[in-house]
């Protein structure tokens, strides 16, 4: 049981490192910075909104 559970975390990361060679529909930018001396990046879309609803902003902050 604790082989099945290692495998399946493991893949689980394997998977996650190559999620970013999709395809998405609007253009992805990256914000890069150091923390903790380490240099990082985040991935990031700037979606306008469409037609004359605009609310508010809606950030969704994924890790």
């Amino acid at each position: 049981m604790r082989q099945a559970v290692w495998l399946i975390l493991t893949l689980g990361m394997v998977v996650a490192q190559g999620a970013g060679a999709a395809d998405y529909p609007y253009p992805v930018e990256r914000f890069t910075f150091e923390s903790q001396r380490q240099d990082l990046s985040m991935a990031y879309m700037d979606v306008a909104p469409e037609g004359d609803d605009t609310r508010g902003v809606v950030v969704l902050l994924h890790g």
